[in-house]
């Protein structure tokens, strides 16, 4: 029996090499890729390692902001793409409103009828439609995707007579569809022995062997190693397979090395229901490992086959995104490149059964993906993506066949952890934790990938308190203890308040006071500390300090800041809501003895007041207040601590205008008052087309000389 070797993404022997630094630079990234992968991006995508890169990072930002997007506008969203040209997520809408709500996220928008909701359901109309037909007729629709850039569906069915007669048939659908023709049904690339990969075995005395490739590298909720993989590598040989072997490359032969663990869990669904609906919580294509070898390491590593050997290190998971530059690494091809042309594909996978199944995942081109491969990880720079599921190929080699374009290529799909595998119930909620360099699921700043034991098969606890260390904020430091109430930088009025925080049950927490003592208490069952100041606090900031002990190991201290202010003083007069033609109100109230009272108007200081020994204060205002709503406001000062504002509101009537008419100043009609002088007072008002000329407060008139 051969010695452990490196195997795929999940394992390799030895110490696992240092993380890449957050925030590494293009060039650092660059360097970091192996020769294989280079050779790939440059002869599947034609293009340069550091565009690859950088187009990576650029296209995990959009496939976020699509995401977002996608709640916030509902069924006004129809589909987001990536633009390499502009490095954006490009989301089509149904409104000028909704794209304006995209735009001010980040993206171009594109106004469209057609929603993503309509698109999904032509999918399961479609999808409805297959399920109906004879089984015959079923075989000859091989796929079924939409397409969120044409707005869509795209459909293949079998290049032949009956083919055709299958599309005479087909319903009239509510969106646009494309129809193209294929020589081949896709498959699940499987193979027998060829290569280098992992050999899983049916056991007994007569076995039957598979061949594929790992995909990422996890563990469960008890830190234990849980690899994943293609489901359908175990489910379809008959019997299937259950254990999991190191395979070892005997020239053109392989031959089975150190046995890794076992399947645990193998799926291989179909989303096609029955009823003819698309249940997009199946469909999937998935299988967990156990391991049972302790001498496996985990590290958040894809590898890459062959001489030009070289690990890629796994920073993030993120969803795919079309337009997506992607690159998978398989025992039987190693690295190839493509690129995502939809995000969500319905494939009727050949399985060797009469009836096939429907699975769901993302799409990719250009990439070789053939027998061995399935299961190998796909990846978008350093984010993990998912593993390959389906391809076109024929005795294990992959094929090209014809895209919506005509353009023959290698067409492929994509098992997605974000959208599927990482949201089902058995390992949602950190049941499963994909490993990457900067993974911390339990956000107690060391990283997963050492919190976890040294034996992958056992779990990491050092405290005992039955949490896995990966999971444990309290591993390997206890968590420090905090202060909830008086919230960080709060102001206050009571002078003896209740500080309260934050502990572990049964914790010794330690209060200090402005740098001295307060007391200890214990955290009780909700995991919560209380503790009453019994002396009166003086006005101004102050500080607590708490730790927290448990089983004789000490958090770090932490601290937060309050202040206690005097409480805002009360203003009598005027009543709020008060309406008046009085534009100098006096406005009076209570505070405290002594204390300064500072009175605004709308924010503005208007004055000062002395709280007289009685606890009142008056100040008469001096200045004419403007017509309307005002607010006046005021707080008191004591020991050079402002309280907080207290504000009425007070509105002051405009006054009378004057009315426009034919008299002279003095009245009359020109019969009395002034003298006539020769000149005419000219009221230029806004009534009639005058219009009224104001400057410094006074309205200003201008002389006309009267015409003899």
């Amino acid at each position: 029996m051969t010695g452990l070797v490196a195997l795929s993404v999940a394992f390799s022997a030895g110490v696992a090499p240092a993380a890449e630094p957050e925030g590494a630079t293009t060039e650092a990234t660059v360097r970091q890729l192996p020769p294989g992968l280079k050779e790939a991006i440059q002869r599947d995508l034609k293009t340069d390692a550091a565009t690859y890169v950088n187009d990576a990072k650029a296209a995990q930002k959009a496939a976020a902001t699509g995401t977002a997007l996608r709640k916030e506008l509902g069924r006004e969203f129809g589909g987001v793409w990536f633009d390499p040209a502009t490095k954006k997520a490009i989301v089509a809408v149904t409104s000028e409103a909704a794209a304006k709500k995209a735009r001010a996220a980040g993206a171009e928008a594109q106004v469209r009828p057609t929603t993503e909701a309509k698109l999904k359901d032509a999918l399961n109309a479609l999808s409805t439609w297959v399920k109906s037909l004879p089984e015959a007729e079923r075989k000859l629709v091989f796929s079924a995707s939409i397409d969120v850039k044409g707005g869509k569906l795209n459909i293949v069915l079998a290049d032949s007579e009956d083919g055709r007669r299958v599309q005479a048939k087909m319903p009239k659908p509510q969106v646009s569809q494309d129809v193209k023709y294929g020589k081949l049904q896709p498959k699940a690339p499987a193979n027998l022995l060829n290569g280098s990969g992992y050999v899983g075995s049916s056991g007994g005395a007569n076995p039957s062997y598979g061949l594929c490739s790992i995909g990422f590298n996890a563990v469960d909720q008890n830190g234990k190693l849980t690899p994943l993989t293609a489901g359908h590598c175990a489910l379809m040989h008959t019997p299937a397979l259950k254990e999991v072997f190191v395979e070892v490359k005997q020239g053109n032969q392989s031959d089975l090395g150190d046995k890794i663990g076992a399947f645990a869990t193998t799926v291989w669904d179909n989303a096609d229901t029955g009823n003819g609906q698309i249940d997009e919580r199946k469909g999937n294509d998935y299988a967990t490992i156990r391991v049972t070898n302790p001498a496996v390491r985990a590290v958040p590593e894809v590898y890459t086959w062959g001489a030009n050997g070289g690990n890629v290190k796994v920073d993030s998971v993120s969803q795919a995104i079309v337009g997506m530059n992607v690159c998978k690494s398989g025992r039987t091809t190693g690295w190839t490149c493509g690129k995502v042309v939809n995000e969500r594909s319905l494939w009727y996978i050949g399985d060797g059964t009469e009836k096939g199944r429907a699975q769901l995942g993302f799409e990719f081109h250009g990439a070789c993906v053939a027998g061995g491969d399935s299961g190998g990880a796909i990846v978008a720079g350093g984010a993990a993506l998912g593993w390959s599921t389906g391809a076109y190929f024929e005795d294990g080699k992959c094929v090209k066949v014809p895209d919506n374009n005509g353009n023959l290529t290698y067409q492929n799909l994509g098992e997605s952890l974000a959208t599927d595998i990482l949201t089902l119930p058995e390992f949602n909620n950190n049941k499963l934790t994909v490993l990457t360099t900067t993974g911390d699921a339990d956000g107690d700043g060391v990283k997963d990938v050492e919190e976890l034991s040294a034996n992958p098969t056992q779990t990491k606890d050092a405290n005992g308190d039955g949490i896995a260390a990966h999971l444990d904020p309290d591993e390997p430091n206890l968590r420090p203890a905090t202060v909830k109430t008086p919230a960080a930088d709060a102001r206050i009025t009571d002078t003896k308040p209740t500080l309260s925080g934050f502990a572990k049950p049964g914790a010794k927490v330690s209060v200090q006071l402005d740098g001295k003592d307060l007391g200890e208490v214990t955290g009780t069952d909700k995991a919560e500390w209380t503790l009453k100041v019994g002396t009166e606090l003086g006005l101004g900031t102050h500080e607590v300090k708490v730790k927290q002990t448990l089983k004789g190991t000490s958090s770090k201290e932490t601290s937060s800041k309050f202040t206690v202010v005097p409480a805002a003083p009360q203003i009598t007069e005027p009543k709020t809501g008060t309406t008046s033609d009085n534009a100098k109100p006096v406005v009076t109230g209570t505070g405290i003895a002594k204390a300064l009272v500072t009175v605004t108007v709308d924010d503005k200081k208007v004055g000062e007041a002395t709280v007289a020994a009685d606890g009142k204060w008056s100040l008469p205002l001096t200045t004419d207040l403007a017509v309307g709503e005002r607010v006046i406001g005021a707080r008191q000062t004591v020991e050079k601590v402002d309280s907080d504002v207290t504000s009425v509101r007070y509105t002051v009537k405009g006054a009378a205008q004057p009315q426009p008419g034919n008299n002279k100043p003095g009245g009359g009609n020109g019969g009395g008052g002034l003298a006539d002088t020769g000149v005419d007072f000219v009221w230029q008002l806004i009534v009639g087309g005058l219009v009224a000329l104001v400057a410094g407060g006074a309205l200003m008139v201008k002389f006309r000389r009267r015409k003899a």
